[in-house]
């Protein structure tokens, strides 16, 4: 089976995870100002994405160095940085 080619690597290993990432990190932000008092972990929360978000960015991309054969395993590896960080943040901020 052929390599995918890196087009499609960007796509599916890279802009899909980062995006669904940024989507639910938006939702956990909105999420938090429904609750009696997550204040502070909320704006640890939201300056931290602009050092999470890049990281991730970064993190993905440097998976995508290698030519992978085929495109579940280039959306496995994509979306596992960000599950792994997605369950971390939920647990800071709502840690009981």
């Amino acid at each position: 089976m052929p390599n995918e080619p890196r087009r499609e690597q960007f796509l599916l290993g890279i802009a899909l995870p980062i995006g669904v990432f940024v989507v639910y990190h938006l939702l956990l932000l909105l999420s938090a100002g429904g609750r009696d008092y997550v204040g502070f972990p909320a704006m640890l929360l939201m300056y931290g994405s602009l050092i999470i978000i890049p990281g991730l960015f970064i993190a993905n991309s440097m998976l995508m160095f290698r030519q992978w054969k085929n495109r579940s395993t280039i959306l496995l590896l994509g979306f596992a940085l960000p599950t792994i960080v997605a369950v971390f943040e939920y647990r800071f901020l709502y840690r009981n």
